[in-house]
Parts: structure tokens; C-alpha cells; sequence
């Protein structure tokens, strides 16, 4: 981590905002499944960076089935003591929270709504969530095992 991401880092957790686990690079894989029966597997990429503000959530997922790979960058600034508004593209789509050793966020994209949350431990996240709508009009739930690297 350099020395601004640490200033930034440790002035978060001084706040109790925040856990330096969760900061760096994770890979690892992911398994989806829907409300019709279906599955699948994704490889996953994930970043996650300290801000002046908060933090911005970078990710990409590479999907075993051949659909697209799906990327996004997400920044969480800090509206509250332990309470964020989520910004994708600058624009703000939700809201989310880090308590209790939990970062969770929901937000809405047109019609679609999306809700996830990571843990953190020394060696990587699991991360879950769930959208009310995938590319095949589905409800989807999704888990991700990650180690830091």
C-alpha cells in the first residue's frame, strides 16, 4: 500500500469506517445460480481502493459460459459516519454501509437492482449478492471466494 493509500486507510479506520483487509487486489472464482435453475461459474477480479472520500470498487468477471465479461468501477464516499452514497460513472445509483466488519451496498441502475456484501479476513473476501434481474430476466444470486494477490 503507499503512503497516501495508508494516510487515507488509517484515517477511515480511526473513524472505525473501515478495515485495512479490505484494501488491495483479490482474484479467484465465483458461482451464480437464478431463479429459472440456472448456474454457472466466473472468474473474478477485484480491487478495492482507499479515497479521500471512501473508497472505489473495481471489478471484472469472466464468465465460463461465454457471455460477456462484465466490468465496473464503483466509488463509495462517506455522506455519514460508517454510511456511503454509490457513484457509478459519477453518477450517484445507492447508498451503503461498513459495520461491524461488513461493507454492503444496494444500488438501482434503470430498472435493475443490485445488492452486495464482503467480509474480509487476512487472506482475501467472500463476497455475495443477489439483483432482481439478470440478462435473462431472472432473479440472481451469486457468491465469490477471492484471495488477495
Amino acid at each position: 500500500m503507499d503512503s497516501a493509500a495508508f494516510r487515507i486507510t488509517s484515517s477511515l479506520m480511526k473513524k472505525g469506517m473501515f478495515d485495512p483487509h479490505f484494501v488491495g487486489k483479490f482474484r479467484g472464482r465465483g458461482e451464480w445460480r437464478d431463479s429459472a435453475g440456472g448456474k454457472g461459474g466466473y472468474q473474478v477480479e477485484h480491487e478495492i481502493l482507499p479515497t479521500e472520500s471512501g473508497l472505489t470498487i473495481r471489478y471484472t468477471h469472466i464468465f465460463d459460459n461465454d457471455d460477456p465479461d462484465v466490468t465496473a468501477s464503483l466509488e463509495l464516499s462517506e455522506i455519514a459516519p460508517c454510511i456511503y452514497t454509490v457513484a457509478l460513472g459519477g453518477n450517484p445509483v445507492g447508498h451503503g454501509y461498513f459495520l461491524a466488519g461488513l461493507l454492503h451496498f444496494s444500488i438501482q441502475a434503470g430498472d435493475v437492482q443490485v445488492e452486495t456484501g464482503c467480509r474480509s479476513s487476512e487472506a482475501g473476501l467472500s463476497v455475495w449478492g443477489s439483483s432482481n434481474r439478470n440478462a435473462a430476466g431472472n432473479f440472481i444470486a451469486w457468491q465469490e471466494n477471492l484471495t488477495r494477490g
